[in-house]
């Protein structure tokens, strides 16, 4: 079924193609491909070989020689660079926007994902959470902004603005703000309203666990890590410069 100019103009998978465009240019380039459905001006319009194709969208996968299968690219512009990626999922103005070799991504809000290159198996979930993140593997965000830099592998952030300035890995953090302050830092864990915030940036295998703004000597804060596995409890009261089982 094609419905619009240039719409499916280069089929060549014959009646058994099951293939769905409509708008100007809509899978226009699509020859072999089959059982693809593209909505939409330009969507899927510079796609070749895909199979089970979904772009929905002005300029969904639009530009991308596309021979990959099974992606699912829903709003305007969403995975508009993609060449062989395969089992993506984007849901959203930009999503997965210049992702072309990545593979089982899922972004969804807008921009989510951006500038996934080709990371693979990393899910973001919010408005640019991960909308910086071009070579990173398995990581997860979940909230706005949320790990918005070139992160690293294996990072979790959930919460608005969690680890937002992180490119090392191995981090996880839960909370809004959490770890937000983290840059380089690698293998830490942040949990609560701001969680070290203003304390860590560069220094790796640190804990916090604390309220927005709770200061040492003060307020409740756990703390472990470091090269001297430091332990700070409670309102400073007990400090050891070593841990032993």
């Amino acid at each position: 079924v094609a419905i619009g100019a240039h719409a499916l103009e280069d089929q060549d998978a014959g009646q058994d193609g099951y293939n769905v465009a409509v708008g100007y240019n809509a899978g226009a380039d699509i020859s072999t491909g089959i059982i693809n459905v593209c909505i939409g001006g330009n969507a899927g319009k510079t796609a070749t070989t895909p199979n089970e194709l979904v772009a929905v969208g002005y300029n969904a996968a639009g530009l991308g020689v596309l021979t990959g299968s099974s992606n699912t690219l829903i709003g305007s512009h969403s995975g508009y660079d993609m060449t062989s990626g395969n089992q993506n999922t984007g849901c959203g103005q930009a999503t997965l926007f210049e992702t072309t070799t990545g593979a089982e991504n899922t972004a969804v809000g807008y921009q989510a994902g951006r500038n996934v290159v080709d990371g693979i198996r990393n899910t973001f979930v919010g408005a640019l959470a991960g909308d910086a993140t071009n070579d990173g593997d398995d990581n997860v965000a979940v909230g706005y902004t949320a790990l918005s830099a070139n992160a690293g592998d294996q990072n979790t952030a959930v919460g608005t603005a969690a680890l937002t300035l992180s490119t090392g890995g191995g981090n996880t953090a839960i909370g809004h703000g959490a770890g937000e302050t983290a840059t380089s830092a690698i293998d830490c864990i942040f949990i609560g309203h701001d969680a070290g915030g203003n304390q860590v940036s560069t220094t790796n295998d640190q804990l916090y666990i604390a309220r927005s703004g709770a200061s040492l000597g003060n307020d409740p804060v756990f703390l472990y890590g470091g090269s001297t596995g430091a332990l700070i409890n409670g309102d400073n009261s007990s400090t050891f410069n070593t841990v032993s089982d």
